[in-house]
């Protein structure tokens, strides 16, 4: 599970945010909604690769690695894609869009708190 201050910081960044915790959570990813809520970011610890298949609406996704740096960032990702970054070690999904709403960019960090040790 997140560090609570590696979540306090993210919330800091991003109003909304839920993070997958359980296997389930994890697989479906924003599946689970049929229309994204938005600004929500979905963050999914120690994940390099993320699919679309099964969704009906296009999202944004931000690959991070363990200092929360974006290293890899895939927008209007449509249904039934494999999107993989190696040098990832965590992912966020985004509403479509939610890349140029909150202003990330390749090289951003997040926050200061590093992600050694999430969801063990």
């Amino acid at each position: 599970m997140l560090y609570q201050t590696a979540t306090e910081q993210l919330t800091h960044r991003f109003s909304h945010i839920k993070i997958a915790t359980t296997f389930k959570e994890r697989l479906q990813g924003l599946l689970v909604f049929k229309q994204h809520p938005e600004q929500l970011v979905y963050v999914i610890p120690q994940c390099k690769m993320v699919h679309t298949y099964g969704m009906s609406y296009p999202i944004d996704i931000v690959f991070i690695d363990r200092c929360l740096r974006i290293v890899h960032i895939k927008e209007q990702v449509s249904a039934n894609a494999i999107c993989v970054s190696l040098e990832a070690s965590h992912t966020l999904e985004l509403n479509a869009g939610g890349v140029a709403y909150h202003k990330l960019k390749l090289g951003d960090r997040l926050c200061s708190v590093q992600f050694s040790n999430i969801a063990k």
